[in-house]
């Protein structure tokens, strides 16, 4: 056999050796979209309106002013809302991460009969997901799009949450601070302020969240949000919605130059905020 002829059926081999079957990507496949990682409030909070896979923008209308329903007499006209409108167009943006499988895990695997290790695929779902959570709670400044705590607009400071006392007035605050078509029904909190929401002043009293709930309002934790801060908001699809065009998802290709599969892993979706002063931006606390 001819030293090239040698060369070719050695190359065709480490091609075939690590050759990924459907089984095997399946496997990887799994293990980036079935994980759901908790204290990721984003998609708790905005209901998901699906748009079509070719989507690179979204446009939509703020309301500035929404006017106001009539009760009307019969065979006349229906008022028409006096809307002060202002168009938005955002990018539908790509949050991904990528990561490999080494031909020799991959081999190791069939060797030994055992599951790929796909702690890798499971750590990139995790990374893509958070980056499209800080999205929708804060925003992605590279593209200028604003989520929830950026686009708010109201603003309240508080007083320190490590003093009990404080939370349930600066509540109210928060609740008044909303204009008056609004009704708070959903808090979200860093960590630390959701913690201390389960103080109590005295010991037959209730707790700060038992009080807040019995507003009718459900507190969220959120990984996203800065110890301090928090957001306090009306919830529902003419709010604010997340446009997704792409839910999370990999795609693979074999680099023959570092003897691994490549995988993509994303998700294509942006943030859209139509009623800013439905959200009240919590500081100081």
């Amino acid at each position: 056999m001819g030293e090239g002829a040698y060369n070719m059926r050695q190359l065709n081999q480490v091609l075939n050796d690590a050759s990924l079957t459907t089984e095997e990507f399946r496997e990887v496949r799994a293990a980036v979209i079935e994980p759901k990682y908790v204290n990721l409030s984003g998609r708790q909070v905005l209901p998901v309106r699906r748009v079509s896979i070719g989507r690179q923008e979204d446009g939509f209308d703020t309301l500035t002013d929404a006017g106001a329903a009539e009760v009307i007499a019969k065979a006349t006209n229906f008022p028409g809302m006096a809307t002060n409108k202002a168009r938005t167009l955002t990018p539908v943006l790509k949050h991904g991460i990528a990561f490999n499988i080494a031909r020799e895990d991959l081999l190791s695997s069939r060797e030994f009969g055992e599951p790929l290790n796909t702690v890798m695929a499971r750590r990139a779902s995790r990374l893509t997901q958070n980056t499209e959570n800080a999205t929708i709670m804060l925003q992605s400044a590279l593209f200028d799009v604003d989520g929830l705590y950026e686009a708010a607009g109201v603003t309240d400071g508080g007083a320190d949450w490590g003093t009990s006392s404080n939370i349930a007035s600066d509540v109210l605050n928060q609740i008044t601070a909303l204009d008056d078509e609004f009704t708070a029904d959903t808090m979200i909190l860093h960590r630390d302020q959701y913690i201390q929401t389960f103080a109590r002043i005295s010991a037959s009293d209730l707790t700060e969240k038992q009080k807040i709930e019995g507003l009718g309002i459900r507190i969220i934790m959120d990984r996203s949000l800065t110890a301090g801060t928090g957001i306090l908001m009306q919830t529902g699809a003419d709010i604010a919605e997340l446009i997704v065009a792409e839910e999370l998802d990999v795609e693979e290709d074999y680099e023959l130059s570092n003897q691994s599969y490549n995988f993509n892993t994303f998700l294509r979706s942006v943030p859209a905020i139509y009623e800013a002063n439905a959200i009240c931006k919590i500081t100081g606390i």
